[in-house]
């Protein structure tokens, strides 16, 4: 988590000054506030009970390979037709975990109002439940290798979701525009806390934890 601070901070602030310093100060003093935290924020994009459910045909995709699918599923690159399947298989999850994705499966116009990078984090933990690699660790036991292969998955596939996307059979049956009075959602980015800054979450935290 640290690494993944200081890699969003790009260097401001500095890493020794008091408000850097208090927010590694409290990730290592507070573990289980910490980790509640995270999980908080990966529900919306990981459940192992719904991935069961959409991914039996990606998973018979990678197993009638050669052992090449699995990584061309990590390349994401299109060939043997992964991407209708892909694009499926995160249209399905998205339609089962509808709660932070309201209304997105009524047409291509709602459906294009969930972020591309919130389709790429449900890629990731689809990936690593398809790969059978741990996506939950403890924070002590996630290491640089973990995150290294989240941030590489995620970008390879904010590069090809709008093509993953466009050959999803069930995106092509859905109407170009949702009726009006289908209309009417809240925005992607509000239901998720798309964007907030590391340092004012920790503090707020803190706050409510000294108010206890």
């Amino acid at each position: 988590m640290w690494v993944s601070y200081v890699s969003q901070m790009k260097g401001r602030p500095e890493l020794r000054t008091k408000a850097a310093q208090m927010v590694l100060h409290y990730l290592m003093s507070q573990p289980s506030k910490v980790v509640q935290a995270w999980r908080q924020r990966v529900y919306y994009y990981s459940s192992a009970t719904i991935f069961d459910a959409v991914c039996p045909r990606l998973k018979q995709w990678v197993e009638e390979g050669d052992g090449d699918r699995l990584r061309l599923f990590r390349k994401v690159f299109n060939r043997e037709g992964l991407f209708p399947i892909l694009g499926d298989a995160i249209a399905s999850f998205i339609k089962m975990k509808s709660a932070p994705f309201p209304n997105a499966l009524h047409s291509k116009e709602s459906y294009d109002l969930v972020e591309a990078w919130q389709r790429a984090m449900i890629f990731i933990h689809m990936f690593r439940h398809v790969a059978k690699i741990p996506a939950n660790k403890h924070w002590y036991n996630y290491g640089y290798e973990h995150y290294h292969t989240n941030v590489v998955l995620f970008r390879r596939y904010l590069r090809k979701d709008r093509a993953v996307t466009e050959q999803s059979p069930i995106y092509k049956k859905l109407p170009k525009n949702s009726s009006p009075s289908k209309r009417k959602r809240t925005p992607a980015s509000d239901t998720t806390e798309s964007v907030v800054s590391p340092v004012k979450t920790m503090i707020e935290i803190q706050s409510s934890s000294d108010d206890e």
